[in-house]
């Protein structure tokens, strides 16, 4: 009935102005491959998408592949597609999954985007300027990371060699770097300003909230972004306990903005709360099947992000 749906809406004769593709990637194999281009005036309804993506997973487990995760980034027809496929990030209702429409013994786990969630974050931290984690606690600030930029620009020597201007002052090109978020958010940055801290630089007063949140978003990614055998995701790995401490973090950080003791101005958006809450849980769930049940020796979560589609 839902393919019929898709099949009798009535053309139009406008020319269209936007794409959608549809990619099937391999967790087991190096494998990834187009399967479907569809054309649109506008952006096509969530209702429709969600409906495609049933099609979409009917024709691929059809032919013989089996589908156990859906990425999509965080467009707002996404997330009305995953709210028409029973998706919630609400605590009370949480669900991150759906049952597979061709064997509904197999569930369907669904991301977002994980380096697109990256640059959202910065994104939100670079317009607002802080963030407040816990109301007790010290802001995380966006002026600690261009601190140690502005204090190494002129200097031979360097914590952090990477950092460049275009890290911090941000047009519409450099936000959409993966590797501008991705290198501020670092292990090394984090190092950076502890290191003028413990030197006494007084403009580091009170950036010990800033170098946690850092480390986080650090690890977070990391485990989020599994690219190599070396460095996958096995049992016992301490990329799911990561993760799991990384879901508790983010409730604690939304009870404190829910129960009214953070502005929601120094919070995430919603639509990158809920990303972030659903893929990592997602994440989580999804390892753990490929490694009890398909006896997976490790998982490369990399394998649940667009980088292929967007090459």
């Amino acid at each position: 009935k839902i393919v019929e749906e898709i099949e009798t809406k009535q053309k139009s004769n406008l020319k269209a102005n936007n794409a959608l593709v549809f990619m099937w990637q391999s967790f087991g194999e190096n494998v990834a491959q187009p399967i479907a281009v569809f054309t649109s005036h506008g952006p096509i309804k969530g209702a429709d998408l969600a409906k495609l993506v049933v099609k979409a997973i009917l024709l691929i487990e059809d032919s013989g592949g089996k589908v156990i995760g859906l990425t999509s980034d965080g467009a707002s027809t996404n997330r009305t597609m995953w709210s028409s496929l029973g998706i919630s990030a609400k605590k009370s209702d949480f669900k991150n999954y759906f049952e597979n429409p061709y064997d509904p013994s197999r569930n369907i786990f669904v991301f977002s985007d994980a380096p697109h969630l990256l640059k959202t974050v910065r994104n939100r931290l670079y317009t607002n300027k802080q963030f407040q984690i816990n109301p007790s606690m010290p802001s995380v600030k966006w002026e600690f990371y261009c601190k140690v930029f502005n204090i190494e620009c002129n200097s031979l020597t360097k914590v952090c060699p990477r950092l460049t201007k275009e890290h911090f002052d941000l047009n519409n090109f450099s936000k959409m770097k993966v590797k501008y978020a991705a290198q501020v958010f670092s292990r090394s940055l984090a190092i950076g300003i502890e290191f003028y801290k413990q030197k006494h630089y007084e403009s580091f007063k009170d950036s010990e909230e800033t170098v946690k949140f850092t480390y986080i978003m650090n690890n977070i990614f990391d485990a989020l972004n599994r690219k190599y055998p070396l460095e996958g995701i096995r049992k016992n790995n301490k990329d799911i306990q990561v993760l799991r401490q990384a879901i508790v973090w983010l409730d604690e950080w939304e009870t404190n903005v829910s129960q009214g003791l953070i502005p929601e101005k120094y919070f995430l958006t919603q639509q990158t709360y809920e990303g972030l809450r659903i893929t990592i849980q997602s994440t989580i769930d999804l390892v753990e099947y490929l490694l009890d049940k398909c006896e997976f020796s490790y998982v490369l979560t990399a394998k649940c992000n667009q980088d292929n589609l967007e090459v």
